[in-house]
């Protein structure tokens, strides 16, 4: 595990930093698999379009941070055969593809359902629990917001 001052010391610094982008991937993909699961569940169960586009917007999110995974792992494997400059470009890139695609996905499935809803509304049986996902889903982005910023602020002391 790297900690923030031996980064500098480390002559392997690109594989710590991808450590860590691989730690914030992982913790980011089980944060947005489990919204998605408990938001499709809330918007089965209350019959709300506006629930089922958050889901599929977590879902979305967790697709992405798996392809910010597949590109942290190709950015190790260079690293390890001996390229060590030029490889935030590659996870920039799988990053950007990723959203692409799946973003693309969600909003064309998002505007089919909202499409849908025009032509028959109707309003939801359980509000309380779309609220009650949606503050535990606030809770854990914040969290996952705050672990973020205090990483960037350690290496901003460096």
């Amino acid at each position: 595990m790297c900690y923030p001052m031996q980064e500098h010391l480390d002559e392997r610094r690109g594989i710590c930093m991808a450590e860590d982008s691989r730690i914030f991937a992982m913790r980011g993909f089980a944060t947005d698999a489990v919204l998605a699961a408990a938001k499709l569940v809330a918007a089965l169960i209350s019959g709300s379009s506006a629930m089922l586009s958050e889901g599929v917007h977590s879902l979305v999110a967790a697709g992405h941070q798996a392809g910010v995974l597949h590109g942290v792992d190709r950015v190790e494997d260079r690293v390890e055969h001996g390229a060590t400059y030029g490889l935030g470009g590659e996870l920039r890139f799988w990053a950007f593809v990723t959203a692409i695609m799946l973003y693309a996905f969600g909003a064309g499935l998002a505007l089919h359902e909202g499409l849908t809803q025009l032509g028959t509304p109707h309003e939801p049986d359980n509000a309380l629990l779309c609220y009650v996902v949606l503050i535990i889903a606030f809770v854990l982005k914040f969290w996952r917001w705050r672990t973020a910023r205090s990483r960037l602020s350690l290496k901003d002391g460096e």
